[in-house]
């Protein structure tokens, strides 16, 4: 994303991650709101924006660990980055998947299928916003460091 990096390199980190973040949990509360009924353009706008504030913080964020690490280190530091964001990935994956799933199962006790879904999806995406607002939190720890020119 050219915006974000162009951000990154004028105001650091904290320039794209904190909006990225915002436009994220935005997405998120919106996807919250999603019933059977909703339509597919609401979707994809939610959908892209979740993109868009996803790209913003996974590149500054990651550009950031890559500067913290000493010049020596980054043929060591990026293949474990990558290595660390897959296996993140496939947890979180996992566990969002096993949390909609007891969702649904805890649900559908007590209503039907369609009913049971919409709350389920209600609940995880509303899950997902509380992980986004302690990144965000988060992202207020980050060191605003100037671009280091050997990087380049």
């Amino acid at each position: 994303m050219t915006v974000g990096g162009r951000l990154f390199d004028k105001y650091g980190t904290k320039s794209a991650a904190v909006p990225g973040f915002l436009m994220t949990g935005f997405s998120l509360i919106l996807l919250a709101q999603i019933t059977s009924t909703t339509s597919i353009s609401y979707l994809l706008c939610c959908i892209v924006l979740l993109g868009l504030g996803q790209g913003l913080v996974n590149m500054q964020v990651n550009n950031h660990a890559l500067q913290a690490a000493p010049l020596n280190l980054i043929t060591r530091v990026t293949p474990m980055t990558n290595e660390l964001l897959q296996v993140i990935n496939s947890f979180s994956i996992a566990f969002i998947t096993a949390f909609l799933s007891n969702q649904i199962r805890n649900v559908l006790k007590s209503s039907s299928l369609t009913i049971a879904g919409n709350i389920a999806f209600r609940n995880t995406f509303m899950l997902l916003t509380v992980f986004i607002c302690i990144g965000f939190v988060l992202t207020f720890f980050l060191k605003n460091k100037k671009t280091n020119s050997n990087y380049r």
